[in-house]
């Protein structure tokens, strides 16, 4: 009777370190995830015609960008008849570590007047 109480407890010991010993299983890494892509929030802007042989226009948007992950791509424009229509989107990467609050950018965009001749016309900025 002692020696199965001995086996007993050797038994129950044995199960008892070998579950407290075991490895943990490592947690799966994170799946990288797709850069989010936006728009810049324009605040201001400012139409400059420069001094040169042809005409030549430069819009300068001034605005905030969301943190300092988000990035400026490139600007996009399209002239349709007298509106001129420029997008400026961002890109983030998703879940990174960035310094919080708002960032200020300031962005130079020529505009193409190819075929535009003299006249009033509209700019137009995309809205987030």
């Amino acid at each position: 009777m002692e020696r199965r109480r001995f086996w007993g407890l050797i038994l129950i010991i044995g199960l008892w370190v070998a579950a407290c010993g075991s490895k943990p299983t490592a947690a799966p890494s994170p799946q990288p995830s797709r850069p989010q892509s936006g728009l810049a929030q324009v605040g201001s802007v400012e139409v400059l015609k420069l001094a040169s042989p042809s005409v030549e226009v430069r819009v300068v948007a001034h605005g905030q960008l969301a943190d300092g992950c988000t990035r400026l791509d490139e600007a996009k424009m399209e002239r349709v008849a007298a509106t001129f229509s420029v997008t400026l989107p961002t890109t983030r990467v998703a879940q990174a570590e960035c310094p919080p609050g708002p960032i200020d950018f300031e962005r130079s965009i020529s505009l193409d007047l190819t075929g535009a001749g003299p006249g009033n016309y509209t700019l137009v900025f995309a809205r987030p």
